[in-house]
């Protein structure tokens, strides 16, 4: 059985530290971060997929440098939404606003292709 997980905000910190820990998981994802750090990105055990907002460049410090020393580097996923602000997928988000709501699709369109990727029956 294959697993993935995911957190938006702080709840991206409870998935970094959840997945240094624990090697039950095949994929994770954090969108608009908040709280990790370098040092948990060095220890995890699966590839990322990180979707952080023009807010979140201090978050986002040094976490590709740290995840590109893992063996998970390579198969991780980084984009940021230069646009939007920190929440646009969660509560702080209007889907009547054109812009975001294409953001937002975009942004399921990215997790559920990754997700579909990593946790595929005979994905390695």
């Amino acid at each position: 059985e294959k697993i993935g997980t995911i957190g938006f905000c702080w709840g991206g910190s409870i998935v970094m530290q959840t997945c240094s820990t624990n090697e039950r998981y095949q994929a994770a994802g954090v969108v608009h971060p908040s709280f990790i750090s370098p040092e948990m990105a060095a220890t995890v055990q699966c590839p990322f997929i990180f979707l952080p907002t023009k807010d979140d460049a201090k978050a986002m410090t040094g976490i590709k440098e740290a995840m590109d020393k893992t063996q998970f580097g390579a198969t991780s996923v980084y984009k940021t939404f230069d646009t939007m602000h920190h929440g646009f997928c969660m509560g702080r988000g209007d889907l009547n606003v054109p812009e975001q709501a294409a953001a937002v699709t975009e942004a399921i369109h990215l997790l559920t292709t990754f997700f579909n990727d990593k946790l595929a029956p005979d994905a390695a």
